[in-house]
């Protein structure tokens, strides 16, 4: 991955006028964001005991030597992150690092897998004297922002204290892109802030280039995340998990389980709604039931004669990916684009979506071509994949393998990749601080009063 050097673009001038409204906005209304966070703690929505590091504020002190600080919004960007600071650690041994998240759920999942000399941190709000206290105290010398994560006074605090910073896994739908253009002189500003731009795609990229990015060729991360992932031992008992479910797809996925079973009387399915607070309703929409319907809130599996179990809890999908000869994605039959297919074929079982799949177009793409998904657009098109699963899992097994061993593959290699430009982010801001100043240079100010 090649590194583009936009230290000295003229980043310095005067931010567009939106940004410096929001800015002054922004510092106008910290009382009332500290209300609001106060409020969101009260109901659980924050953590009450760290309330103060989203105000930048930390008792612990900045570990000695170069400090990696990693920005990710929430459980997605956070598992893609996650590899990318392993690795970078893993190749230099004074490094230390910092991963900011904004949701408990993420900060859960630091708190499980981040390595060693790492260490999870609640992002600041997007607030100047938040923003200023947290980077005055960590003072890094490298920033990764993943994906969408722009939050513009955290992004120009950091380029105006020479923080060096990078995009990687950078997405921009097309709608964003929309949004951006009515302000185009602003994205410019923002986007021009990064050292290097990593899309997750080629369209992702056209997007970004067309705002006034520089980027770099394409190298989806959720491929490295993915490949973390350790694939579970093929269960026995046939069983098929549906995931990532919304009220739209419920009708679908009852037909074609109602269809599909018929030649497997001792089949599961295993239901994971996409948000868990709307479990009852999905379960209703799919239509009745000839076997008993478990819940995963009231018992930790399924008794032998489950038939549907639904998991409306959040956060286990590895866990029943593994206990599944196959799996059926939502959020492909409407307008909601898909979702992400890797992490099925990173548990080595062959998946299926429906024909939306914008927001995971390449990944969608790469998985059919490798022979570990195929795609479905009504109930009796999905009866036929779920059946094909159930009635001969020897080849759902080397569909499986065909997803996990592209998973590996490419994933390893984006890993690689990733770990090297953040690197070279390092390095550089080393060889700018060891080079002597230019004789147009001014020089340094002298020390003491």
């Amino acid at each position: 991955m090649t590194f583009v050097d936009m230290h000295d673009l003229p980043f310095v001038e005067p931010a567009p006028w939106p940004l410096r409204a929001y800015e002054a906005a922004a510092r106008f209304a910290t009382p009332a964001l500290r209300l609001h966070l106060n409020r969101r703690a009260a109901r659980g929505k924050e953590d009450a005991t760290r309330l103060g590091e989203r105000w930048g504020e930390s008792a612990a002190p900045r570990p000695e030597g170069p400090l990696l600080w990693a920005h990710a919004a929430s459980v997605g960007e956070c598992l893609a992150a996650l590899p990318v600071v392993e690795a970078t650690l893993r190749r230099r041994a004074d490094l230390s690092a910092i991963i900011t998240t904004g949701t408990r759920t993420s900060a859960a999942i630091c708190a499980e897998r981040a390595p060693a000399r790492a260490r999870h941190l609640y992002a600041p709000i997007d607030a100047p004297q938040a923003v200023a206290a947290f980077l005055d105290h960590w003072r890094p010398d490298a920033g990764l922002f993943l994906e969408s994560e722009i939050w513009p006074n955290l992004l120009r605090a950091a380029r105006r204290r020479g923080i060096r910073l990078a995009l990687l896994n950078g997405r921009m739908s097309a709608r964003s892109a929309r949004n951006w253009r009515r302000a185009a002189r602003s994205a410019r500003h923002l986007l021009g802030a990064f050292d290097l731009t990593s899309p997750q795609s080629a369209e992702d990229g056209a997007r970004l280039e067309s705002l006034g990015a520089r980027t770099t060729p394409p190298n989806p991360l959720k491929l490295a995340a993915a490949a973390n992932l350790a694939p579970a031992p093929w269960p026995e008992r046939p069983a098929i998990l549906a995931a990532s479910i919304h009220p739209e797809d419920a009708p679908i996925i009852g037909d074609a389980w109602r269809r599909a079973r018929k030649a497997r009387d001792d089949a599961r399915l295993i239901l994971a709604p996409r948000h868990p607070e709307r479990a009852e309703e999905i379960v209703a929409a799919m239509g009745a039931m000839d076997r008993p319907v478990h819940w995963r809130s009231t018992t930790d599996a399924p008794s032998p004669e489950c038939g549907v179990f639904v998991v409306d809890r959040i956060g286990e999908l590895p866990r029943w990916i593994g206990a599944s000869w196959g799996v059926a994605l939502g959020g492909g039959g409407g307008s909601r684009g898909g979702h992400n297919p890797l992490e099925a074929a990173a548990g080595a079982r062959p998946v299926a979506f429906g024909p939306d799949m914008a927001n995971a177009r390449a990944a969608a793409d790469a998985l059919i071509g490798a022979g570990a998904a195929a795609s479905f657009h009504d109930a009796e098109s999905l009866a036929e994949i779920i059946g094909g699963w159930l009635n001969h899992p020897a080849a759902a097994r080397t569909a499986g393998a065909a997803g996990r061993a592209y998973i590996e593959t490419e994933g390893r290699r984006g890993l690689d990749d990733a770990a090297a430009a953040v690197l070279s982010l390092l390095d550089r801001d080393a060889q700018r601080a060891a080079e002597p100043p230019s004789p147009s240079s001014p020089p340094p100010p002298a020390s003491g009063p």
